[in-house]
């Protein structure tokens, strides 16, 4: 057996974020224009809200740490400022609006038209955002679902921020596809265009010291069986946390590469990813680090790794069920799935299974197993063989 023997087929089921409904004051029509309903586009009618999801985005805290992170609010308006070339002229729809405020960047960029399609409450806002901008002609706020309303026209560029913790809580990205699918233009660009997840084993020691070690020995006193229950609540939900570049044991592996001009729904409804990894760093194995990237038209990206300054993502962890102290050079391995509950519903259901060595490895393969160094040293060659040929 490996170095953690039981530590096979756990199973990890995401929680639910519920919003307080406190925080979410009604939001009442500007009275300088009657509350009329934006021309050019049709709202989805009543919008269906059973879970809640909508109605969660009306609480204005969700919209200040979204708004108020730098590197994420940053990152689409830097990006949208660079490819002016595609926004010129252009027609946009935002899916997911918000506030309005990438539908803002992108009337600044020089859109003819922005289509700002939000489900929530928060429609009435971002109307009023684009009027007191200067943007009340060029933005069009459509209250409803993207899978009900209707346009006029089709778009050149769909923008939206659509990320969850982990990339995909929430499933936010499959309103996304149905957009795509129902108005982006046969030449459109999408905002971002490409999406990657990833993985790496950690230590997770700040986060360990601040939720565990301190129930050690307060105040003198053994508290350990508090400590030893926090853990085991920890096997519950997967934990958002701030990882740092010096708890990871070792190199980062790709989870996951989503390329949204063609992704379908199907293909999100279960990922799985097999991996195994060399340790280059020594320390206690505590848990399955996540994170992601996005990448936009121009080249830039958003992204969300621990060397990279911190956003309201932060990193996702399956936290393992106890310390399992690594080597350098030891290989390890796991085997991670992400599964959509069935229904259609928006949580999805985490999946973590730990390998032996002598399990079998994918192709290629990028640990320090001598096959496996073999089989990707064959398939380097391959690959420089056909870049020279």
């Amino acid at each position: 057996m490996g170095p953690y023997p039981n530590l096979r087929n756990l199973d990890y089921f995401l929680f639910v974020m519920e919003m307080d409904s406190a925080a979410a004051a009604p939001l009442a029509p500007d009275d300088r224009t009657n509350g009329e309903a934006a021309p050019l586009a049709d709202g989805g009618g009543n919008v269906p809200d059973t879970d809640g999801y909508f109605s969660s985005y009306e609480s204005f805290e969700v919209h200040r740490l979204m708004v108020g992170d730098k590197p994420r609010t940053e990152a689409y308006r830097a990006a949208i400022q660079a490819s002016r070339h595609l926004f010129q002229d252009k027609v946009v729809l935002d899916i997911g609006a918000g506030t309005g405020i990438l539908s803002l960047f992108a009337a600044q960029a020089g859109a003819r038209r922005v289509y700002a399609v939000e489900a929530s409450g928060f429609h009435e806002l971002a109307r009023q955002n684009a009027e007191r901008n200067g943007f009340g002609d060029v933005v069009r706020v459509v209250h409803g679902r993207i899978e009900d309303v209707a346009l006029p026209e089709q778009a050149d560029v769909i923008v939206s921020e659509w990320m969850g913790f982990y990339l995909l809580h929430e499933s936010m990205l499959d309103s996304v596809i149905v957009g795509r699918d129902r108005f982006l233009a046969p030449d459109g660009v999408m905002f971002p265009d490409v999406a990657r997840l990833y993985a790496c084993p950690s230590t997770l020691a700040a986060f360990h010291c601040d939720q565990l070690q301190c129930w050690s020995r307060p105040y003198g006193l053994d508290l350990t069986a508090v400590g030893e229950a926090a853990r085991r609540s920890m096997q519950q939900a997967p934990q958002v946390l701030d990882t740092h570049p010096e708890e990871l044991l070792a190199a980062p592996e790709l989870v996951l590469e989503l390329h949204l001009q063609y992704v379908t729904a199907e293909e999100l409804a279960a990922v799985t990813c097999r991996r195994f990894v060399t340790v280059t760093r020594p320390g206690p194995y505590r848990g399955l680090c996540l994170w992601f990237e996005c990448h936009f038209p121009d080249g830039s990206r958003l992204d969300t790794a621990p060397r990279a300054p911190s956003t309201h993502w932060r990193q996702t962890a399956v936290v393992l069920p106890t310390d399992y102290p690594l080597e350098v050079d030891t290989v390890i391995g796991w085997e991670l799935t992400l599964a959509r509950e069935a229904g259609g519903g928006r949580k999805y259901r985490i999946a973590l299974s730990m390998l032996d060595e002598d399990d079998e490895h994918p192709v290629p393969c990028g640990c320090a197993v001598g096959k496996c160094r073999l089989i990707k040293a064959l398939i380097d060659k391959e690959d420089a063989e056909c870049d020279e040929g």
